[in-house]
């Protein structure tokens, strides 16, 4: 054997051995990177059935394959306080807590319309402060990343490009100043 051929292959193992382990330990649920928040990966899979009941998938996309938790995870996590962060995190890992109470089961195995009655039962005021405000702030964030999603954008409005066309030759009315 050469020594070129065999330098070459002791540096493709090595390489190989310095890279298997990372590849072996990857979590397989990957979620959006976040700076000021410590979300583990089953609450982000609970925050995109809570976001998948806000707005289910019909003939249109939903919550989950629109990525609308991701969304509020990102807003939450770049734009609220750390107090307001704080409440919204402790809300999400009550929300479990609060469905096994009421259904007997957890909030990702409850059925749709038992989802949906939880969120309205803490809606109407019949839960701690931090779950009441997490599903106040679920909702609107929701219901704001579907409504500026791209799909939402370029298929169901009507879509121009700002600032639209430009017509040159015009006269000028009293209409038109």
């Amino acid at each position: 054997m050469e020594r070129r051929t065999a330098l070459k292959n002791l540096f493709i193992i090595g390489g190989a051995a310095a890279l298997f382990p990372g590849c072996l330990l990857q979590d397989k649920k990957q979620g959006v990177k976040l700076s000021h928040l410590d979300v583990s990966a089953d609450l982000q899979e609970l925050l995109a059935e809570v976001t998948e009941t806000i707005i289910p998938e019909t003939d249109t996309p939903g919550g989950r394959s629109l990525g609308l938790h991701l969304f509020a995870l990102k807003i939450v996590d770049e734009c609220y306080q750390k107090d307001a962060q704080q409440s919204f995190v402790k809300g999400l890992k009550a929300l479990d807590g609060y469905a096994k109470e009421k259904t007997g089961t957890s909030f990702a195995k409850a059925d749709s319309q038992q989802r949906t009655e939880l969120l309205a039962g803490v809606k109407k005021g019949s839960a701690d402060k931090d779950l009441a405000y997490f599903v106040a702030e679920i909702r609107q964030l929701t219901i704001e990343g579907y409504r500026s999603s791209e799909y939402v954008m370029t298929k169901l409005l009507p879509y121009q490009l700002v600032p639209g066309h430009f017509y040159g030759c015009v006269e000028v009315g009293h209409k038109n100043k």
